[in-house]
């Protein structure tokens, strides 16, 4: 047979990759590579892909509105003043300010909309998998609005934070002021912000690729120091449910639908046929080294992999670079949706 392994099941070596891997000696798992690979995956690494990574969209604790009757992060009182600098999160800065502020605000601007066309290569991506985060563009009209919060940076820590916002955005954004609106809306209740925009001549601009399925094919598989393009997504569209309720986003829910359904409809067969793939290397490679310890640490270590951030990011990119002619049509929802079914489930 082909697929034959070539470690007998009674010896000594295949014995000890079986007690090494906390296999059952059950007659049949050594009768090809592909039972064994099977009983690999369906022991140490089908529970991972069904087991949730804990996103923090969907941590109870993590309730927004209820923070926001915390006003400030500062561990002592700092009286405003007029030198006070206000700063409007659209993104990510909504549930992560990670600088001090005193005050804090939900509200909107007018005039601009909140859209995926910003690449991001330093927090949600990479310089060569890129993910995508949101971006500002002005509209023709007025009275479109962009939902956010806003923060009272003190006078004493003013240059501090916006250097520091200066660096974390450095990734093409720019500083401009414009009037923030208090939510509820309030007519006299109103003042100047500071805001960071992408503008489309900055060189991780990506908006004129904006169709939906090819943003959420690569927010889908993409990951970043600052974790997966997923969670940021869905980080974004759950804030603005909670803070700002019946309020509509039509660009970011469509997106985040689109996302939601790769996940829950592809990434599965993608994932089990990339590390199946991977299994079946690490046993060949130990059959032809012949050393059972070495295929132990290697399923091991492919194991401790499959805990770290991106991990599914990863192994997605791989199995979508193996169809090759996949990447090459997904510039359509058709592609996604046939495509990938019928490479993954009838290969």
């Amino acid at each position: 047979m082909n697929n034959e392994i070539k470690m007998l099941r009674s010896s000594e070596k295949f014995l000890e990759l079986c007690k090494g891997l906390k296999l059952p000696l059950n007659g049949d798992i050594c009768s090809s590579t592909e039972v064994l690979v099977k009983h690999i995956f369906e022991k140490y690494f089908e529970s991972r892909i069904s087991e949730s990574d804990q996103p923090p969209w969907r941590d109870p604790t993590n309730n927004l509105c209820k923070s926001l009757h915390i006003s400030s992060n500062q561990t002592r009182y700092i009286k405003p003043s007029e030198n006070d600098v206000w700063i409007f999160g659209y993104g990510s800065l909504i549930w992560k300010p990670d600088f001090p502020f005193i005050d804090r605000k939900r509200g909107f601007i007018r005039g601009y909309r909140r859209l995926f066309y910003q690449n991001s290569t330093d927090h949600r991506g990479t310089k060569l998998r890129p993910g995508r985060v949101v971006t500002l563009l002005p509209t023709v009209s007025l009275d479109s609005r962009v939902y956010g919060i806003a923060y009272r940076i003190s006078e004493e820590h003013r240059d501090e934070v916006l250097a520091h916002l200066d660096y974390r955005e450095k990734n093409g954004y720019d500083r401009c002021d414009v009037q923030f609106n208090e939510y509820p809306e309030d007519l006299d209740s109103h003042f100047s912000i500071t805001m960071y925009i992408a503008t489309p001549d900055n060189v991780s601009y990506a908006g004129n690729i904006w169709q939906i399925p090819v943003i959420a094919q690569q927010i889908f598989t993409a990951a970043g120091p600052s974790g997966p393009n997923r969670d940021y997504l869905f980080n974004l569209a759950n804030a603005m449910r909670e803070l700002f309720p019946g309020e509509r986003d039509r660009h970011l829910f469509e997106l985040e639908a689109e996302v939601k359904q790769l996940i829950a409809e592809y990434e599965p067969k993608l994932l089990e046929k990339s590390l199946k793939r991977e299994i079946t290397e690490i046993i060949e490679t130990g059959n032809t080294d012949g050393d059972v310890r070495e295929t132990i640490r290697d399923v091991e270590h492919l194991h401790q992999v499959c805990t770290h951030t991106g991990w599914r990011e990863d192994f997605l990119v791989k199995e979508l670079e193996s169809l090759k002619e996949l990447l090459d049509s997904l510039q359509s929802k058709q592609s996604i949706s046939t495509q990938v079914e019928s490479k993954v489930v009838n290969s």
